[in-house]
């Protein structure tokens, strides 16, 4: 009679005490999903008699083992976490040591550029020096013109006052031939006919000379303005030269420029495609029975501040749940991180990503 009374008591004991355990197991098992950093103090549960601890014993023993397991899942949670840790910092040193190489890429562009500059300034004062050259021979080639026309005319006023002193002198014998005899004028005539043939030759040879000295002023004159024509279209061929040097020096330069830029954006386009890949994989799940090694292809199409509008499946892994989990690890992973640069960002508004977390 009195183990049946106490049977009653002994049972509800034992029912409290285990309720008491799943709850204390529950709270464990939520902090520890929930990420928590260290485990809360297990609860003090008051033991109502040794009959209810030896009711319980057992599942003691199970809460035992459960909490072994949890902490044992924690550290390795908190192993995986350090290692997230480590490839996180190794990132931002190779990113900083990226961005020193950029920097002195760049001083060594405008080293470049000061080097170009000052030897296009030292072209440039060469040309004016030789534009000058160029003056001066000309400004020397039209005083030796007026020198020469100048000596020409005086040659003119001479020979001029020469006629006129000439013809005054004839003049003058032909008075005084007139004065003579009849006698002397026959003779006056022969003589004045014969001087009127040597005027006339004299005439003529003054003229004959008066020509060639009027054709080769023409011919040194021709002769100026075909040299100074020469030297123009020298220095017109010098300078369309100098212009197409420098044409396919700018082209060569910016050929160079964008091959160097295409260089950098496929570096840069890389570097932030590992970062996209770090952050979607750390809201990955590995889908129950799926193996590892399994990898499938995703269209993804971001909005500008790296959200994700839509992803799709464009070749799968052959495990339609692998699938689904790939895309809802993309989903979590939104907003994906997006580069500064916007020809880099450009690139990731819609791209594939090849996801093979265990690869």
């Amino acid at each position: 009679m009195r183990n049946r009374s106490r049977n009653p008591w002994h049972n509800t004991t034992a029912t409290v005490v285990t309720v008491v355990v799943h709850v204390v197991v529950g709270a464990l098992l939520f902090y520890n999903l929930s990420g928590g950093s260290s485990p809360p103090p297990p609860p003090t549960v008051e033991v109502v008699s040794s009959e209810a601890v030896d009711a319980v014993a057992m599942d003691e023993a199970r809460l035992d083992s459960e909490l072994q397991r949890l902490e044992d899942q924690r550290e390795a949670e908190r192993a995986a976490e350090e290692r997230r840790q480590a490839e996180l910092e190794e990132a931002a040193r190779a990113a900083e040591e990226m961005r020193r190489r950029e920097e002195a890429r760049a001083d060594a562009l405008a080293r470049q550029q000061a080097e170009v500059s000052r030897r296009l300034e030292e072209q440039t004062r060469t040309e004016q020096r030789q534009l000058e050259e160029l003056r001066q021979q000309r400004a020397e080639a039209e005083q030796e013109r007026l020198r020469e026309q100048k000596r020409l005319e005086q040659l003119k006023r001479e020979a001029e006052e020469a006629e006129r002193a000439r013809k005054a002198a004839e003049e003058r014998r032909r008075e005084e031939s007139a004065r003579k005899a009849e006698a002397e004028k026959r003779r006056q005539a022969e003589a004045e006919r014969k001087a009127a043939e040597q005027a006339e030759k004299r005439r003529q040879t003054e003229l004959a000379q008066k020509a060639a000295e009027e054709a080769e002023q023409r011919r040194q004159a021709e002769a100026t303005r075909k040299a100074a024509e020469e030297q123009r279209r020298q220095a017109e061929l010098a300078r369309k030269a100098a212009e197409e040097a420098e044409e396919r020096r700018r082209q060569a330069e910016a050929a160079r420029l964008a091959a160097a830029r295409d260089d950098a954006l496929r570096e840069m386009v890389g570097r932030h495609g590992l970062v996209i890949r770090r952050h979607i994989e750390r809201n990955w799940l590995l889908p129950p029975g799926s193996r590892q090694d399994l990898i499938t292809i995703l269209s993804i199409t971001l909005n500008p501040g790296g959200e994700v509008a839509r992803v799709d499946v464009t070749r799968s892994s052959g495990d339609s749940n692998f699938d689904r989990f790939a895309v809802a690890a993309v989903r979590r992973a939104s907003p994906l991180p997006m580069p500064d640069d916007p020809e880099v960002a450009a690139k990731f508004r819609a791209f594939n990503f090849r996801f093979n977390p265990g690869g």
